[in-house]
C-alpha cells in the first residue's frame, strides 16, 4: 500500500509499504503464524527491445529500501525480493534482502541493479514482493524512488531526476 508516514527519513514523499495485509487492510491469512508470499507490486510492461547494443549494458534499475521504519521489523527469515520477467514469461530473481535486528531500520539503502541484455525484450516487467507473516501488518518493508534508465553504471547513485522530499508548509 501507499504511505507517507511509515518510512523514516525517506528519499521522497510517498513510499510503497509491504506487509501482511492487502490494500484494504485485510490480512492475507487468518492463521496467526502463517508465513508465505505477502504483498506484491508489478510494474507495467516496458518495451526494451529497441535499446541499441551500445546502450544495452548501461540499463539499470535502482531503488531505495528500508526494513521496518515505523512499522514492525522483519525477522531474519522474512525477505524482500526483486524479480525480472524473462522473455519466455517466467520470473527470475534479480535481488533479495533478508530482515533481522542487525539491520538499521532508520536508514533507506539504495540498490542499483543491472538489467542484462537478456531481459531487454518487448514485454519487460519487474516486481517486488515480500515473504513473511500473512496475518496482519507485520514484517514491514518500504520501497521508494524506483528509477529505470540507460546511460548508467553500477556505481551511479546520482541522477538528474528530482522529487519532493517534504510537504510545503504554506
Amino acid at each position: 500500500s501507499y504511505t507517507e508516514t511509515i518510512g523514516i527519513n525517506a528519499p521522497s514523499i510517498g513510499m510503497i509499504l509491504f506487509d501482511g495485509v492487502d490494500i484494504t487492510g485485510t490480512p492475507y491469512s487468518l492463521q496467526r503464524t502463517e508465513q508465505g508470499d505477502a504483498d506484491k507490486v508489478i510494474s507495467k510492461p516496458f518495451d526494451l527491445s529497441g535499446i541499441t547494443p551500445e546502450k544495452a549494458n548501461t540499463l539499470y534499475l535502482s531503488f531505495f529500501w528500508q526494513l521496518g521504519g515505523r512499522g514492525e521489523l522483519p525477522d531474519e527469515n522474512d525477505e524482500l525480493i526483486l524479480e525480472f520477467l524473462t522473455k519466455d514469461g517466467t520470473w527470475s530473481t534479480a535481488w533479495s534482502q533478508n530482515g533481522g535486528v542487525l539491520l538499521d531500520r532508520n536508514k533507506f539503502t539504495e540498490v542499483v541493479i543491472a538489467v542484462a541484455p537478456s531481459f531487454q525484450h518487448s514485454n519487460f516487467q519487474f516486481r517486488f514482493f515480500t515473504k513473511g507473516r500473512l496475518s496482519g501488518p507485520f514484517d514491514s518493508w518500504l520501497i521508494d524512488y524506483v528509477f529505470l534508465n540507460t546511460g548508467r553504471t553500477s556505481t551511479d547513485f546520482n541522477f538528474r531526476d528530482r522529487s519532493l522530499t517534504r510537504r510545503n508548509n504554506l
